[in-house]
């Protein structure tokens, strides 16, 4: 019995030797394997870093630069002389303000201003007489006409005595100074004869039994 708990004993004791170094085994084959794997990344690490495997850099984006602000321009420096305003535009003046120039009736027969002007010249600075003036019957243009030669010759200090119309069956036209006898003209008619001619106005002289002696008469005829 003794030698059996003996051999019991010693069996134990070199179980448990065993057990030890294999703990101690299992620690070592952990730590060999735990150095070849560290050995091995750091093989690798040198192989990459020879000149043939060198690691490729990336060159890091550079942002583009900032636009740059638009520049302005210079203001303009306003000149110490002062810049006079624009003239003003002319002023319009409506066509109904402007009076309207009277259109001459071509059938009516008037004094121009510078005949009638004119004439009364002549007129005051000649002796003066007497004359019949008639118009004819029937006639607007003939009497108004009639009235502008009556104005003048009294405005002269001639003695013009208004005959009336007259309703001749010769009808004549234009102006027409008569007398009855050419051997006792009447006071100074032809001082009146004249002054007309000299104005551009043509009258017709003629010799008229019908006519009063010493008596100038002046007919208003139609117009020509």
């Amino acid at each position: 019995m003794f030698a059996w708990w003996d051999v019991l004993e010693s069996v134990t004791q070199v179980n448990a030797w065993a057990n030890g170094l294999s703990i101690v085994f299992l620690v070592l084959t952990v730590a060999a394997g735990a150095l070849a794997f560290t050995s091995g990344k750091r093989a690798e690490v040198l192989k990459r870093m020879q000149p043939g495997n060198r690691i490729q850099t990336v060159a890091p984006r550079v942002a583009p630069p900032a636009p740059k602000p638009q520049e302005l321009p210079a203001p303009v420096k306003q000149s110490a002389t002062p810049v006079p305003p624009p003239a003003a535009a002319p002023a319009v003046v409506p066509a109904a303000a402007v009076p309207a120039k009277p259109v001459e009736d071509s059938s009516q027969r008037h004094l121009t201003k510078l005949q009638k002007d004119k004439l009364i010249s002549l007129l005051n600075s000649r002796p003066k007489g007497q004359v019949s003036v008639t118009y004819m019957l029937n006639d607007q243009e003939s009497q108004t006409y009639f009235t502008e030669l009556m104005g003048v010759l009294h405005a002269t200090g001639w003695k013009a005595v208004n005959a009336g119309p007259t309703s001749l069956a010769s009808a004549p036209k234009g102006l027409h100074f008569q007398i009855k006898n050419p051997e006792q003209e009447p006071e100074n008619a032809k001082y009146l004869i004249h002054s007309f001619l000299e104005v551009g106005i043509k009258p017709s002289t003629e010799l008229n039994r019908a006519v009063p002696e010493a008596t100038l008469v002046l007919i208003v005829g139609h117009r020509p």
